[in-house]
């Protein structure tokens, strides 16, 4: 079995509900984020503004009676403190069990979150709560996901991180270090490889950041002879979009970001990269996948497949899973131990352009040079770059475009936090 179906099997086996005080998220199997692999994440404030949680199993070296000496002799073993997320770290948040009869309702000091699990004030004497609690865990900081972030995360078992530096950062205390400008050229890999210059933008522009980040840039022309939406190295880290004049709307370059991000995810223009990585090139009938990753819906539809499709090939007829169920979300560098070497990959894939392109100026029509074919691989690193053929909004050719680097953040291993749900279990220990 695909390893891509584990995660995702077990995470629909466990029961999805709304998100509230006192739920259980379990980290998904395969999540390389330092922040979160392998958690389980307390939810203690569910809003309309936010909501907040914090991480049960993480704990540092620090001993509590350094830092909180007056709360040392109610914390359970070991009594150390604990880190509870990325957010606001020098932030104490404390949780406690209380004693057997206890009427949490009837104390000002505690809050439910499940069972005899409260969350308490820690700007109350000690004293005072003292007798009607077992033990405490004290957590240095927290978790936090904006309005409607979290369901999707539940939803998918991923989240999508983009640093785009000033421009755009939805990372929680993250400090963005994307963004950034490059000198406009109107055809982006003139006179070089396309799988070469995007395995290069992973260590020029990345470099120890690769096995956290996705990268993709934002430019021109692929080249003059080639009006291709976009290029993007096949369950990788790194992919083109071609902002030229015959993307016609922000819509258009919106679709094609996910399209080629979709590539680097292990997705083909037919699915699935695992199951019709034998039969690209052939002309099939694609009707029934509807997918950004289409060229009949690149533009159009705003999402990857939800349902699994019949795909009649040469070789028999396929059944191709919901991109959703087959995201490569784990690319061979997320969660590396600093910069790894490249195994054998699967290549770039290069996109045709818009349907408003002439028919004549179309790159399925007219190739680009021989040293700049997508299927062209470095020796190297045995990989392909699969370019598409769909461009972006229309702007003015002398105006500076700038390429913009807009470092894609797997954190979940893509990019992403995904969760597996359940409910809060009785008798929860410290």
């Amino acid at each position: 079995m695909p390893e891509y179906f584990y995660a995702d099997r077990l995470f629909n086996a466990l029961e999805r509900t709304d998100p509230e005080p006192g739920m259980l998220l379990v980290a998904a199997p395969g999540m390389y984020s330092p922040e979160f692999a392998r958690t389980v994440v307390l939810i203690i404030e569910q809003s309309a503004d936010r909501t907040l949680g914090v991480v049960l199993n993480r704990r540092s070296e620090t001993a509590l009676a350094n830092v909180i000496p007056a709360w040392a002799d109610l914390a359970a073993k070991p009594q150390a403190v604990h880190i509870g997320g990325p957010v606001r770290p020098e932030a104490a948040v404390c949780l406690g069990v209380t004693s057997p009869g206890v009427d949490i309702d009837a104390n000002p000091y505690f809050q439910r979150m499940a069972n005899r699990l409260v969350l308490l004030n820690l700007n109350v004497e000690p004293e005072l709560v003292s007798a009607d609690i077992d033990g405490v865990r004290i957590f240095a900081g927290y978790a936090e996901w904006e309005p409607g972030q979290l369901d999707d995360e539940i939803l998918r078992g991923v989240n999508l991180h983009v640093d785009a530096g000033e421009t755009f950062n939805n990372i929680p205390g993250y400090e963005a270090r994307g963004g950034e400008t490059l000198k406009y050229v109107k055809n982006y890999f003139e006179n070089e490889s396309q799988g070469s210059k995007l395995l290069n933008n992973i260590d020029e522009m990345l470099g120890e950041r690769q096995n956290i980040f996705r990268i993709g840039v934002i430019g021109d022309q692929i080249d003059a002879y080639n009006l291709s939406s976009g290029a993007s190295l096949v369950n990788d880290t790194s992919f083109f979009v071609a902002n030229h004049r015959f993307m016609n709307s922000e819509e258009m370059l919106r679709n094609t970001i996910l399209h080629e991000l979709g590539h680097t995810l292990g997705l083909r223009h037919q699915g699935a990269h695992a199951v019709v990585k034998d039969i690209q090139g052939m002309r099939l009938d694609t009707s029934a996948y509807k997918s950004v990753m289409n060229y009949d819906y690149q533009f159009d539809y705003f999402n990857y497949s939800e349902k699994p499709y019949l795909l009649d090939t040469p070789f028999g007829v396929r059944e191709v899973p919901a991109d959703w169920e087959a995201l490569a979300i784990n690319a061979w560098r997320i969660g590396a131990r600093g910069v790894a070497s490249a195994p054998s990959q699967e290549g770039a894939v290069n996109d045709p352009a818009p349907k408003e392109q002439p028919e004549e100026e179309k790159p399925a029509e007219q190739p680009a040079p021989e040293a700049e074919k997508p299927a062209e691989k470095p020796a190297e690193h045995e990989q392909q770059a699969e370019q598409k053929d769909k461009p972006a909004p229309v702007v003015e050719k002398d105006v500076n475009v700038a390429a913009i680097v807009a470092p894609i953040v797997a954190i979940l291993a893509l990019i992403g936090i995904g969760f597996a749900v359940m409910n809060m279990m009785p008798g929860l220990g410290f």
